[in-house]
């Protein structure tokens, strides 16, 4: 076990508390102004019964069978929502008119990414197509994947360093052009790489997995007419395209934060002593009694 100890400056901010809590440390360019985002550590999830907003605690956790459970009153977590319900996420009807407007759910404190209201927000069509096809190297920066035996994508950030010992196939479309075991998806997040597990989709109290339809999407906030709006969508065979879907389908939420320099001002101020370990793989920051990731989130 390697073990550095050295004063927090900007440096180590860099690598640790430059990130809002609960995000990825990759930065990715969403328009040709160059503004940046950096994504959540997870799908959104949502608990009714104790109306609780958290984000899935590693990349590729899915709800899955259990969203059908969706109501008012359920006392376990769903991550399908249909077009917009960030001001009713239990509405599980199937008439496209109940979809009518879009309510951003990241207007939300999230319990795990810095409890603060308007913090994340949802990409917009335009942003999505921005990332996944215009910015400098995109095709170099996307492809279908599996991780920890879940399929999905992977998308890399603008700034990308592969780490020593891994390879990635760009633009891989098949779930096999890409395969991690746990601990070298730790290494890639540790990276930035962001990755959008395949989720399946919800039709009103109906849990659809991939296999039934071939594709799993993620909302944009871009309503296309009054029954349908933008989605991105990743199918295996073909990759991730924008896709308009159905507004009333269920399928997966992954917001992002504008927020890219949090906590750097405290951390320069504080001065406190860290130690940076590498564990079993897995880099991790000692800063007085807390341990952190180096995405900034904090280890109980």
């Amino acid at each position: 076990m390697k073990t550095k100890i050295f004063s927090l400056t900007v440096m180590l901010a860099a690598s640790m508390a430059m990130f809002a809590e609960g995000g990825i440390p990759g930065q990715f360019s969403i328009n040709e102004n160059g503004k940046k985002v950096i994504f959540s550590q997870g799908n959104l999830q949502y608990n009714p019964a104790e109306n609780i907003w958290r984000f899935a605690e590693k990349q590729y956790d899915m709800i899955g069978a259990d969203n059908a459970n969706i109501s008012p009153t359920y006392n376990g977590y769903i991550d399908l929502f249909g077009w917009g319900t960030g001001n009713n996420p239990t509405l599980a009807s199937e008439d496209a008119a109940d979809y009518a407007t879009f309510t951003d759910w990241g207007f939300h404190p999230i319990s795990n990414g810095t409890k603060t209201a308007n913090k994340w927000r949802t990409l917009s069509k335009l942003e999505w197509e921005y990332l996944i096809d215009d910015r400098a190297n995109a095709d170099k920066l996307r492809a279908l994947a599996t991780v920890n035996g879940v399929h999905g994508c992977i998308l890399l950030p603008d700034a990308w360093i592969l780490p020593q010992g891994l390879s990635f196939a760009a633009a891989a479309t098949t779930w096999a052009g890409n395969v991690y075991t746990e601990a070298q998806w730790q290494q890639m997040e540790q990276a930035g790489a962001v990755f959008l597990p395949a989720m399946g989709s919800r039709w009103g109290t109906k849990f659809r997995p991939v296999a039934a339809d071939g594709s799993s999407n993620y909302w944009s906030n871009t309503k296309d007419n009054e029954n349908s709006a933008w989605s991105v969508s990743i199918t295996d065979g073909y990759s991730i395209v924008t896709y308009c879907n159905d507004i009333q389908n269920g399928v997966g939420v992954r917001l992002v934060t504008e927020d890219l320099t949090q906590d750097v001002e405290k951390v320069q101020s504080d001065k406190v002593q860290c130690t940076k370990v590498v564990r079993d793989g897995q880099v991790l920051l000692f800063r007085g009694e807390k341990t952190f990731t180096v995405t900034g989130t904090e280890i109980k």
